[in-house]
């Protein structure tokens, strides 16, 4: 079996006979050309520790990022533990170390910057579009895929089909109902989609990734902000306010808490303040 019938394999099995998202298929597929380019359509077992690090310090020469590297060797130790549990004999995927990653810590806005923002957007639709945003912590995509009939506004919350094709609630503060309702309020048609471009189609990821730096830049917010922040800025403001780690977990639908835990370095930045302000402290002259 060569490497690209595994590959092919495994995303049959593994991503489209699951339900998983085009985008893990498409990024497999990239990984596949990747490693084919570079070392050839050889036989799986043909696959050792060597031919990897050739692939990797290749991509590495060619200039690609770190992350970037890191993500497709997690992918082939990914299939070649799915052929091991076939019985094929492969390199074990545990052969294949994993470059170490310097931790970022997340761009993010706090509120009187995500304020800032709002101020400067005169168009409902837009205005509404990343107030809910910063409102729900949702992904972009999760947030353009709602229809009008979504919202439940007795409990300001609507239910989605997040990531991994997993149910989930987005939850509206009263400011991002408003701003729905208000964008809704000059709206002539009656399409489904929650927010439509003015061809009168949903609108795209992409649309809105362009809004965002604009609306960036007119607000004079020095950050690269892309829709993915407002994310970020949601769950650091409920951090900052002293919202549990846990439930931020829940609130960002994350499967992990360790996906959750890049939050905590801002809890970090109050910690002297906040070790004064809630600890009782001993009374030494007693």
């Amino acid at each position: 079996m060569r490497l690209s019938e595994s590959f092919s394999q495994y995303i049959l099995e593994e991503i489209i006979l699951k339900n998983r998202a085009d985008k893990t298929k498409r990024n497999y597929i990239s990984c596949m050309n990747s490693l084919i380019n570079i070392v050839g359509d050889i036989p799986v077992v043909f696959l050792d520790e060597d031919t990897i690090i050739r692939w990797r310090m290749q991509r590495e020469r060619m200039g690609h990022q770190a992350s970037s590297i890191s993500s497709d060797l997690s992918k082939v130790r990914c299939l070649l533990k799915y052929l091991k549990k076939r019985g094929h004999e492969v390199l074990s995927h545990h052969e294949i170390e994993l470059p170490k990653l310097k931790r970022k810590e997340p761009v993010w806005l706090k509120s009187e910057e995500v304020q800032q923002i709002l101020d400067v957007i005169e168009s409902p639709r837009d205005k509404a579009i990343f107030g809910c945003l910063f409102s729900t912590g949702a992904r972009i995509s999760e947030l353009l895929s709602l229809n009008r009939d979504d919202i439940d506004r007795a409990t300001m919350s609507a239910g989605i089909i997040g990531k991994g094709d997993k149910p989930g609630t987005l939850y509206f503060h009263p400011y991002a109902i408003q701003l729905i309702d208000d964008y809704l309020a000059t709206r002539k048609d009656k399409l489904r989609p929650l927010f439509i471009s003015g061809q009168y189609r949903r609108i795209t990821v992409s649309r809105v990734e362009q809004l965002s730096h604009i609306y960036a830049d007119m607000a004079g917010i020095d950050k690269n902000v892309t829709p993915h922040i407002y994310r970020h800025s949601f769950a650091s403001d409920l951090k900052l306010n002293g919202a549990d780690i846990y439930d931020i977990k829940e609130q960002l639908r994350h499967s992990q808490l360790s996906s959750s835990n890049i939050y905590v370095h801002i809890a970090d930045k109050n910690r002297a303040y906040n070790h004064k302000k809630f600890h009782s402290g001993i009374n030494i002259n007693r």
